[in-house]
């Protein structure tokens, strides 16, 4: 973990890490399992998900979820290929506008095995906090591995 940053379990089950608390930057990990990776795409079947989903559909799908949210304004400033925990995965630049006016960067990853969906997400207001952490981002991203725990949670 950053020096510096704590670790939070959300209680809806995600984990995240933050320096300054979560409205200033966050540092996300979530898995979701492939039968209710996007559960809140309108079609039930589109909440579903394979582990030989292609990535473009995958990441598609991903955008999609999000929008069917609290974050309707969100847009892709550029989208492609990487690799997460040295696997293949989408990666995302997008930006949106909180209801505060405060304008937020989030880069994503994501990918999918036989075991859920993966994410890992950097977010933070474009002002100052981003360019000043995504660097820390960065260097948690490079150690980023996928675990599978005896009891169906995954860990960092």
């Amino acid at each position: 973990m950053p020096e510096g940053w704590v670790k939070i379990y959300s209680p809806t089950g995600y984990v995240y890490l933050t320096k300054d608390g979560p409205q200033l930057q966050r540092i996300g990990f979530e898995r979701a399992p492939l039968d209710n990776a996007f559960p809140r795409l309108r079609k039930r079947e589109q909440h579903k998900i394979t582990a030989d989903i292609d990535l473009i559909t995958l990441s598609e799908r991903y955008v999609a979820n999000i929008k069917s949210g609290s974050l309707e304004n969100i847009e892709i400033l550029s989208a492609g290929q990487s690799q997460l925990d040295g696997r293949p995965a989408f990666e995302k630049l997008m930006q949106y506008t909180d209801s505060s006016g405060v304008r937020y960067r989030v880069k994503a990853y994501g990918l999918v095995n036989e075991n859920g969906f993966y994410e890992v997400y950097y977010s933070a207001p474009v002002l100052y906090f981003y360019d000043r952490d995504i660097i820390t981002f960065e260097e948690v991203l490079a150690t980023y591995q996928i675990i599978i725990e005896t009891d169906d949670k995954v860990s960092n």
